[in-house]
């Protein structure tokens, strides 16, 4: 019981943002299931961060493991919960323990899902750490120097400005990484960020059995390197863009979380 008051997870900030697109989007593709993951580990928690609407498990082994190299992990799994009604028909996203319902990578300009999701499949991990080292030795960790500006990771100009291209067409923007010699940085929440990008249409929504919403979601993971309460607690922060052609309405957003602290069944 002693660390169940201790540790704290919270969902930081959540913002949902409408994009018009030209065509009717189209329907889901044929993607396999994410399996990117990194862990966000700069205090008092180890947390596994995946990229499938999920955190912490999607099998063996499940990771919020606090004190970070203690016996103890204090939370099985969670994820995004979302639905609305387009036209009056329902519309939702979400899991429990799988099959998960948002596969890698952004939506394409008209809405459809990328043709290949393998290729987004990734849990990119900075650190105000790494920034220091780069700028100290010239020399860049891979995902500091592949930041994916241009799906949309915060990133700071040299004016110290945030860079938000998300209304360029995705072709233009698609490759574009963090420019460090031209002194952009990574906008980084805490002392270390993770960061994601997917959505709901990369193939059918065999959990909730409804036809996909049209979201694409960029997520943040963020943890601070302190003492105290906050040297327990992990945050999250998450980015919803809607670009279906109809309204999406009656819309609730929850926060799926399965917390367990020794054997589940005890």
């Amino acid at each position: 019981m002693h660390y169940i008051r201790k540790i704290s997870f919270i969902l930081a900030a959540v913002a949902i943002s409408y994009l018009s697109v030209p065509v009717q989007a189209q329907g889901v593709g044929t993607c396999e299931q994410a399996i990117g993951e990194a862990y966000l580990d700069i205090n008092n928690v180890r947390a596994r961060i995946l990229n499938n609407g999920n955190l912490f498990w999607r099998g063996s082994p499940h990771v919020y493991n606090i004190p970070k190299g203690g016996p103890s992990n204090a939370n099985f799994t969670s994820g995004i919960w979302m639905g609305g009604l387009v036209d009056g028909q329902l519309r939702l996203a979400g899991s429990t323990y799988g099959p998960y319902e948002f596969w890698a990578g952004p939506l394409n300009d008209d809405g459809s899902p990328p043709s290949d999701c393998s290729i987004f499949d990734r849990v990119w991990k900075v650190s105000k750490e790494d920034v220091v080292g780069y700028e100290g030795s010239g020399s860049a960790t891979p995902d500091l120097q592949d930041w994916p500006t241009g799906l949309g990771a915060p990133t700071l100009d040299a004016d110290g400005d945030l860079i938000d291209i998300q209304d360029q067409p995705l072709a233009s923007r698609v490759d574009r990484v963090i420019n460090l010699a031209a002194g952009e940085r990574p906008a980084i929440l805490g002392d270390q960020m993770l960061w994601w990008i997917n959505n709901d249409r990369g193939n059918q929504h065999t959990r909730t059995d409804t036809p996909a919403i049209g979201v694409e979601v960029h997520g943040s993971a963020f943890a601070f390197n302190t003492a105290g309460a906050i040297g327990n607690t992990t945050f999250y922060k998450v980015r919803i863009l809607y670009s279906g052609t109809a309204p999406l309405e009656n819309t609730y957003m929850a926060l799926f979380d399965d917390p367990d602290l020794g054997n589940f069944d005890d």
